[in-house]
């Protein structure tokens, strides 16, 4: 049975959700599914919906094509084609989420070496792995990976918050 209420949408920072996700617990990859999905019912519908995961991909980017719209400074970043620094910090925190989604669909199937795992070679595929998850098939899933979904959800609807901590208080960090 899931155990609901210990992620919280209260959490309106990383440090918050952090937090919870130690006092939750062991929490599974199928609760943090339900928790992911009952935060985000377009996603959960665009899952129901879709007879295969290209066809979900289809409609997630073009849901997430519909959001940028409304995002005039996401879109032109989005649309670049060189980098451009001033233009980059002027995206706001749900910007950046939405561009992170954009970029996992844009490049799904793309391998990279992640030196986080050692240098192990990575494909990239969270959207796959979210499908096939919901529709109860073998993945390698992870609590961290779907703690990182909800996380980067929320920040896209402004739940999660950033704090870019003053100069002092980094200083502070360093000792």
């Amino acid at each position: 049975m899931f155990r609901e209420n210990y992620i919280t949408k209260d959490s309106d920072s990383l440090f918050d959700l952090s937090m919870q996700i130690q006092y939750a617990g062991s929490l599974t990859v199928d609760e943090l599914l339900i928790q992911l999905l009952k935060e985000n019912p377009h996603l959960h519908h665009l899952l129901a919906s879709s007879g295969s995961v290209s066809d979900f991909l289809h409609h997630l980017k073009k849901w997430a094509e519909w959001r940028l719209e409304k995002r005039t400074k996401a879109k032109a970043y989005y649309h670049q084609t060189k980098p451009d620094k001033k233009l980059f910090a002027a995206l706001s925190w749900n910007d950046l989420a939405l561009l992170r989604i954009l970029n996992y669909i844009d490049y799904t199937g793309t391998s990279y070496i992640d030196k986080n795992l050692r240098g192990a070679e990575v494909i990239n595929e969270p959207f796959h792995l979210i499908y096939k998850d919901y529709h109860k098939q073998e993945t390698g899933s992870t609590v961290d990976f779907y703690l990182d979904m909800i996380a980067l959800f929320r920040q896209l609807h402004g739940l999660l918050k950033n704090h870019r901590p003053h100069r002092s208080e980094v200083r502070k960090m360093d000792g």
